[in-house]
């Protein structure tokens, strides 16, 4: 059975930005790890092993300036803008339209 689009960004795309936003809460927002957890929806243990780098989804970088917009929409409370950015996000990194983004 193939996969569908949206199947293969959560398992190849979501896991990269949550590993990429998690590094860049903790280094330049100075987050706390468990805090990161809450806000992205994972334990707290997969947070350290994303900002350790013991746990490097495949894949290429995020782009910088989407990833450091959907951050601080996260750190905002902005959940709908930060999705917006999500999708921003996957976009660039995917080509294609998985069925669920914002519009």
């Amino acid at each position: 059975m193939a996969q569908s689009n949206y199947d293969r960004v959560r398992r190849e795309v979501f896991p990269l930005v949550r590993a990429d936003a998690a590094r860049l809460m903790a280094v330049r927002y100075g987050i706390r790890q468990q805090r990161i957890a809450q806000m992205l929806g994972v334990t707290q243990a997969a947070v350290s092993k994303y900002i350790s780098g013991k746990t490097m989804p495949s894949g290429q970088r995020m782009d910088k300036e989407k990833l450091d917009a959907y951050v601080r929409r996260l750190l905002a409370g902005d959940s709908e803008g930060a999705q917006r950015y999500k999708c921003a996000l996957c976009q660039s990194e995917v080509k294609f339209d998985c069925g669920i983004m914002v519009k």
